[in-house]
């Protein structure tokens, strides 16, 4: 009984203590939006490496490795989300994306949106 008496108060603070912390919101990314000409640079670098990767499978090479930063995936995403721009008027039709992940692929800055969602890393610099 004596044991009870003892650990209920410390077991009561933590498990209060752990029902706000789940409730807590996060704090939001504080990451600085890239200008559209940086977004396109950093989308067309995860193209190449992309490429590269996908050409050692070809060539049967058994781990290859490419190193990607966040900047570039963020930029991949929000080039390969990004809608047709609605100020020309006309919708362009291009063909599929080739599967073939060419390095001739490339990304004009006027193509970005900067509304898009952010992908970080963490600990890696």
């Amino acid at each position: 009984m004596k044991v009870y008496k003892v650990l209920r108060w410390p077991i009561l603070i933590l498990s209060l203590l752990v029902l706000i912390l789940l409730v807590k919101r996060p704090e939001p990314l504080s990451v600085q939006q890239q200008p559209p000409a940086a977004v396109a640079t950093n989308a067309n670098s995860f193209q190449a490496k992309l490429g590269e990767l996908q050409d050692a499978h070809q060539r049967g090479e058994t781990g290859a490795e490419v190193r990607l930063s966040s900047d570039e995936v963020g930029s991949a995403l929000l080039v390969a989300n990004s809608e047709p721009q609605a100020e020309t008027g006309q919708m362009t039709v291009t063909s599929p994306p080739n599967p073939s992940l060419s390095n001739s692929t490339s990304i004009n800055p006027e193509q970005v949106r900067l509304k898009d969602p952010q992908v970080i890393f963490e600990g890696t610099k």
